[in-house]
């Protein structure tokens, strides 16, 4: 998971399909919470800036439409005026932010 203009710095780089990715952050942030006893866990998004992602109705304009994109692993295609580029936007932070709302974490 991640934007090819970051990956020759990332160390920490998830693989597999988007839903899997999603998993693997709800088990990260269950076992964080269980290993350090804590009561609740927030996880803050510390990213500058975030790119546009284009609302697609009945894809991603919905909790459960977008959550079912997930399970469907749709693929990310850049925002374009070229149509034939156009795809989903499910950037990585939607992926945590929707770890975060299915684990019922307040994400800042």
């Amino acid at each position: 998971m991640g934007w090819s203009h970051q990956e020759s710095r990332a160390d920490n780089v998830l693989t597999g399909s988007k839903k899997q990715n999603m998993e693997q952050l709800r088990a990260d942030m269950r076992a964080f919470k269980a290993q350090h006893s804590l009561d609740k866990v927030v996880v803050l998004w510390t990213a500058n800036t975030e790119r546009f992602s284009e609302v697609v109705v009945g894809m991603n304009d919905t909790y459960a439409n977008l959550m079912a994109a997930i399970d469907r692993d749709e693929k990310e295609v850049r925002v374009s005026s070229d149509e034939s580029e156009r795809g989903l936007p499910i950037p990585p932070p939607s992926l945590l932010c929707c770890a975060c709302v299915s684990f019922t974490l307040p994400l800042s």
